[in-house]
């Protein structure tokens, strides 16, 4: 028996699961019409891993504090690289990253970002408190 992940053009894994040959996997590929990768070993969750160049690739944490407290002066700013493309919730309006989130304000409160998976990278909720 063999693992496997069949993967879209961008990376992410469309499908997980195992044959008895390899000759069946691959026959599962061309079927749906994807790539396929071999595993060594059945995957915890997928939505940890992504395909890169051929290769099984854990995403990449985003680099930022869960928590940020700044002056809510117009002044001060939070800021955060978050690769392009990725989805972004803030303010609950969608938006797509140009590959850095920036944040100031003048009105005291607390604001929630939060960061959906990209194909590279893993979810990250951070919120920041504008005193």
């Amino acid at each position: 028996m063999i693992w496997f992940v069949l993967y879209k053009p961008d990376g992410s894994i469309a499908q997980h699961g195992n044959a008895v040959s390899e000759e069946e996997a691959v026959e599962q590929a061309d079927l749906l019409g994807l790539p396929i990768l071999t595993v060594a070993d059945q995957l915890g969750d997928l939505r940890d891993w992504y395909v890169s160049a051929g290769v099984l690739t854990p995403k990449q944490e985003i680099d930022a504090e869960e928590e940020y407290t700044i002056a809510a002066d117009g002044v001060v700013e939070v800021s955060f690289a978050v690769p392009e493309g990725t989805p972004i919730i803030f303010q609950k309006a969608w938006h797509l990253s140009d590959g850095e989130f920036a944040f100031t304000t003048d009105t005291p409160g607390t604001y929630e970002v939060k960061i959906e998976p990209g194909v590279t990278t893993l979810s990250k909720r951070v919120m920041i408190h504008a005193v």
